[in-house]
């Protein structure tokens, strides 16, 4: 299933199985105490009733839907509303992997507070940190968001690590350019404060 919803939405399968393992393991159409449902630990309050615009790579054009309580409590809906909020929040990150990993986690809007904040302290600007895969200090500044788990990447990450300690994924962007996250030690980013 997660092979399947993944190549739908152009995301590696591996990237996929990594939050699912990271955010529940098995899947469940119970909603949790911290509002999650299902394998991808849906927010039923943040997305039932949202209109997510996604590019579908089987079809190979933008389609538009309306994400349902049923889409999230039933497995094959949970995985493909999973792969679609990536795919919209990398989309708002500019195919920043890391950055879209933390935002599947805490909500865009959250991903905003803390650019905004990096920038202003940094003299950057949003577009250049976005577009900018190798700036990771942005990292320090997620425990300004008081929600979500500001050590998200980190819980995720070790899934999609090979035995050499190597982390490689890739996205799809709509064009067809792949976008790969090449980390040669996943050190370097697991130890981010």
């Amino acid at each position: 299933i997660i092979k399947e919803k993944a190549s739908k939405y152009g995301i590696d399968y591996n990237l996929i199985l990594a939050i699912a393992t990271a955010e529940r393991v098995t899947h469940s159409d119970v909603t949790d105490i911290g509002g999650g449902t299902g394998l991808m630990q849906i927010q039923n309050r943040a997305w039932v009733g949202n209109t997510v615009r996604i590019f579908n790579f089987n079809k190979n054009e933008y389609e538009t839907i309306t994400i349902t309580d049923e889409m999230i409590r039933d497995l094959y809906g949970n995985i493909e509303v999973g792969c679609m909020i990536l795919q919209d929040t990398l989309r708002r990150c500019n195919y920043n992997i890391l950055l879209g990993l933390q935002g599947y986690n805490m909500g865009i809007g959250s991903i905003e507070m803390i650019l905004n904040e990096y920038c202003n302290v940094e003299n950057k600007t949003k577009e250049e940190v976005k577009n900018n895969i190798e700036d990771i200090e942005w990292l320090e500044y997620r425990d300004i968001v008081p929600w979500g788990n500001p050590k998200y990447i980190e819980g995720v990450l070790p899934y999609v690590t090979n035995d050499n300690g190597k982390i490689n994924t890739f996205v799809y962007k709509p064009d067809g350019s792949m976008v790969k996250l090449n980390i040669n030690n996943k050190e370097a980013i697991l130890k981010v404060h």
